[in-house]
């Protein structure tokens, strides 16, 4: 992972393992306002290959985030499974990814559908999910993503990152 942003040493260690050999599922958990998202969408970038602002605007990359109502619905879920079902152009084994920022705020049905992506996943899509807390998920979804925690950054380190800007 980038050296710009600000990570615990073992939080760094553990993305830089798993963007060395991505697995299908990734699901990043910490406390709320720690930068899940922000990581979440570098780690995209960095996986397809763009600047670290880049995921926004690519064609296969999609971020699925709580509506109005603050939950993830299944409809929302089956517009990522359409999303998923088109063929990407390209040689490199990573083309496409999707974040799904708040997943502790997928309603059950949405997990449910969402169970069937990372149960049958498109060989070259990653998916990442943020989420505050793994309770509020299906164990069946914990069982196929893997967890990375998001720990807060070591004092040290940030005076040393502030002194150093």
């Amino acid at each position: 992972m980038s050296d710009t942003l600000l990570m615990h040493a073992h939080t760094k260690a553990l993305l830089d393992q798993f963007s060395s050999q991505p697995s299908h599922a990734l699901l990043l958990t910490g406390s709320t306002g720690i930068g899940k998202t922000h990581l979440a969408q570098s780690l995209a970038a960095q996986l397809l290959g763009l600047e670290a602002e880049g995921f926004a605007n690519h064609p296969y990359a999609r971020l699925i985030a709580p509506d109005e109502k603050n939950t993830i619905s299944i409809d929302s879920i089956r517009s990522l499974q359409r999303f998923l079902q088109l063929k990407t152009i390209g040689e490199k084994p990573i083309r496409r990814i999707a974040v799904i920022e708040h997943g502790d705020r997928l309603r059950a049905e949405a997990q449910n559908a969402l169970l069937k992506l990372l149960e049958e996943p498109p060989e070259d899509t990653v998916l990442i999910i943020t989420t505050t807390t793994t309770q509020a998920l299906l164990p069946t979804i914990l069982s196929r993503v893997q967890v990375i925690p998001v720990n807060t950054p070591d004092i040290a380190a940030v005076k040393v990152h502030f002194l150093q800007t």
